[in-house]
């Protein structure tokens, strides 16, 4: 299982409906909505690098009213 994050800039004003959008994608287990330079920022688990790909490339940047994405990919999670 891989974990990522993905900070987002989206369109003023259009922040409450991108989260509404990125509630609806199973692979999102968290979403904040930001101050700062990011907008929101999403926890998502996906099985392996190749399904994370496809996930933030179909799913996430494909969101209407998103402007841009950086995806950090978690190397060591402690429990």
């Amino acid at each position: 299982m891989i974990t990522a994050y993905v900070a987002m800039n989206t369109e003023l004003g259009f922040e409450d409906e991108v989260i509404d959008d990125i509630k609806e994608i199973p692979e999102v287990k968290e979403h904040y909505a930001l101050y700062g330079i990011y907008d929101i920022l999403t926890k998502i688990e996906a099985n392996n690098r190749e399904e994370l790909s496809r996930l933030v490339t179909t799913k996430i940047r494909r969101i209407e009213h998103i402007k841009n994405t950086i995806t950090f990919i978690v190397i060591n999670q402690e429990k």
